[in-house]
């Protein structure tokens, strides 16, 4: 297993984190245990491609959503103090525009995921995730015949101080029989700084400007893993390939909450150290490979909660 398709997949796999993140950084409001809708725009220019005379372009929409499942449960004389189930679900959709030579590419890539997940909070202060889905990852031609992969996320924390909670884990593939370990650390370094991590896909550190107002800094991979129609571009090569672009992002994000239900997201920076590659679904070797040119980038996002988090319905006898 080459190491760009593992951390390609671990890339992947490292989006059912993104609330438990924010729930940490929202100073245990636990807005995990809301619905949340999340709409978002990414785009960047014109790219060259650096092993030949061609460029890429390309966007993406993505749109995320948030459910629990049923109330939270609480035990009150457990050491398990408490558990919520909920699902998530994304979709992204990607036009995408490549100039090779002799041949001019355009798609519409889509991506979606469906998970159930699990939170667990211990007396000692340890929370607790099992996550189960499936995800697809398809051309607009490949849609109607899409693959199916199912993967697992297990992970835990340790707080070993009032400012430090380590988080350990892992996710799996299942059918490929591929494991991704998952290490990181939850640090409050200062008063209105936090650091978070989950190596080896995420690195965030957050500065809290006020009490509206959030500025992070973050180096994270970016890249997808598509099923793509050959529709005689590669001759000699089957009817179905894998394209594969990965990268690097440096950004900073801006996050600007109005009210206790909507946040808004303006996250720019700069994409490096990016491949583009086509492969067989039997070779993990690209019979195409080139870097693509470093690029900046803009992102665009809006969230909404619904209902009261949890720490509301405590406050208020609600539960």
């Amino acid at each position: 297993m080459r190491k760009s398709r593992r951390m390609t997949i671990a890339w992947a796999l490292i989006s059912v984190l993104g609330a438990g993140a924010t729930a940490a950084q929202e100073e245990l409001r636990l807005e995990l245990f809301r619905p949340r809708l999340e709409v978002s725009w990414e785009g960047l220019p014109q790219s060259d491609l650096e092993d030949f005379n061609g460029d890429l372009l390309q966007r993406r929409t993505d749109l995320r959503f948030n459910l629990p499942l049923g109330p939270v449960h609480l035990r009150p004389e457990k050491k398990l103090l408490g558990y919520q189930l909920f699902a998530q679900a994304s979709l992204s959709s990607s036009p995408i525009e490549i100039t090779l030579p002799g041949a001019e590419i355009n798609r519409q890539l889509y991506t979606g995921a469906m998970r159930v997940s699990g939170l667990m909070a211990s007396r000692a202060g340890s929370f607790y995730l099992a996550s189960l889905g499936a995800s697809i990852a398809e051309d607009e031609d490949t849609i109607d015949n899409a693959t199916v992969r199912f993967s697992g996320v297990g992970l835990g924390t340790y707080a070993t101080s009032d400012a430090v909670t380590l988080i350990y884990g892992g996710a799996v593939v299942f059918g490929d029989q591929l494991a991704v370990p998952l290490f990181g650390v939850l640090w409050k370094f200062r008063p209105d700084w936090t650091l978070f991590t989950v190596l080896p896909v995420t690195l965030r550190t957050t500065y809290k400007w006020s009490e509206r107002t959030r500025i992070h800094f973050l180096l994270e991979g970016a890249g997808a893993r598509h099923r793509f129609a050959n529709q005689g571009l590669f001759p000699l090569r089957p009817d179905t390939v894998y394209y594969r672009a990965v990268g690097l992002k440096l950004g900073t994000e801006w996050e600007f909450r109005p009210t206790g239900d909507h946040v808004f997201l303006v996250q720019a920076g700069v994409l490096a150290a990016r491949e583009l590659k086509f492969s067989t679904e039997q070779a993990n070797d690209a019979f195409l490979s080139t870097g693509i040119a470093g690029a900046g980038y803009l992102k665009l996002g809006w969230r909404i909660s619904f209902g009261q988090s949890l720490l509301d319905k405590l406050e208020q006898g609600g539960i």
